[in-house]
């Protein structure tokens, strides 16, 4: 491998690294309303085992598409290739809420937001079951449609 492919592979390995671990803090915080600092409290402290397993699923499911979708990196001309991304990623975000809206509204009945639900079961219930569950309604559209895109 020549000295530029690797280390144009190594620099897309941490940016998408850095990149999966900011989404991941980012949407924990929405999802949530849990930072970092929350987060690992939640974690290490109390020993959350849903939210652990929650902050996992993004994490893996973000790395998943985002490492797919970067694995060769961006040719010259990026811009159609970083429009194929973008767009498959707001696909995998609306496929994976879909999801949840199925799970926590018709599988379980609930009346309450998704957010409200999600932070009641996780943070406050330590559901690590559901959080495992509703983790696969999140994690397969990223995958599939990082599949279906490279």
């Amino acid at each position: 491998m020549p000295y530029n492919e690797l280390l144009n592979a190594l620099l897309w390995t941490v940016g998408v690294t850095l990149v999966t671990f900011l989404l991941s803090t980012i949407l924990m915080r929405w999802l949530f309303g849990l930072d970092l600092r929350e987060v690992e409290r939640e974690v290490e402290d109390d020993q959350n085992v849903a939210v652990g397993a929650f902050f996992f699923i993004i994490s893996l499911a973000l790395s998943l598409f985002l490492g797919f979708m970067a694995s060769d990196g961006f040719t010259t001309g990026a811009t159609p290739e970083l429009a194929w991304v973008v767009y498959g990623l707001l696909l995998a975000f609306v496929l994976a809420g879909l999801g949840l809206w199925f799970a926590v509204h018709v599988l379980s009945g609930s009346s309450e937001s998704i957010i409200a639900y999600l932070r009641r079961e996780v943070v406050d219930e330590d559901n690590g079951a559901l959080a495992l569950f509703l983790g696969s309604f999140v994690l397969t559209p990223f995958v599939i449609t990082a599949l279906q895109l490279i």
